[in-house]
């Protein structure tokens, strides 16, 4: 069974669809699938925003400040991340997680900080050099919130130290996040 909605010279813009093979129940807007339930009530949101980025190669000796580098898009659901950062396209709550393994901080640091910065405020992991020994081959450093973000707010994920040498990488690199509602 099929409900449809239409405008003049646009037939199925919006529909509620009843797929008898599949026992599967959709709702389309914008003459999309919008959301799918299927016969065990699992229900996916195929248009609902969600990225995942990951920095390929080192980055070396950034300066502090630095926004951290995600270049390859592994998955862009409606097409809201680039250049580094995500755009949230409509107002709600966000997911957002970044994990980033510094290699060779310096010791004599007085720290080194990762930030997730939203349009409304930043998030940080820090760790002070005086919790090394000696220069560390690597320590990764993790942000894991929900944010509220509106219509057209940012994220990124940046670099900052103080004191020591300017001498830290980034290695491993992941910034990923999802509307959740």
């Amino acid at each position: 069974g099929l409900i449809a909605f239409g405008d003049d010279g646009a037939s199925n813009r919006g529909y509620i669809q009843y797929n008898h093979d599949g026992d599967t129940l959709s709702i389309g807007t914008g003459a999309a699938t919008a959301m799918s339930i299927d016969g065990n009530g699992h229900v996916t949101l195929p248009k609902q925003p969600a990225f995942a980025a990951e920095g390929s190669g080192t980055t070396t000796n950034p300066a502090s400040g630095a926004q951290i580098v995600f270049d390859t898009e592994i998955y862009d659901v409606n097409g809201d991340f680039a250049s580094n950062t995500f755009t949230a396209p409509v107002t709600g709550k966000y997911q957002l997680n970044a994990s980033v393994r510094y290699g060779n901080m310096d010791a004599s640091c007085t720290y080194n900080l990762m930030q997730l910065t939203t349009s409304n405020r930043a998030y940080y992991h820090i760790l002070a050099g005086a919790a090394l020994a000696a220069d560390a081959g690597y320590v990764e450093f993790n942000i894991s919130m929900i944010v509220d973000m509106d219509a057209n707010d940012t994220a990124d994920v940046a670099y900052a130290y103080a004191g020591g040498a300017q001498q830290t990488d980034m290695q491993t690199r992941w910034f990923t996040g999802a509307l959740v509602c």
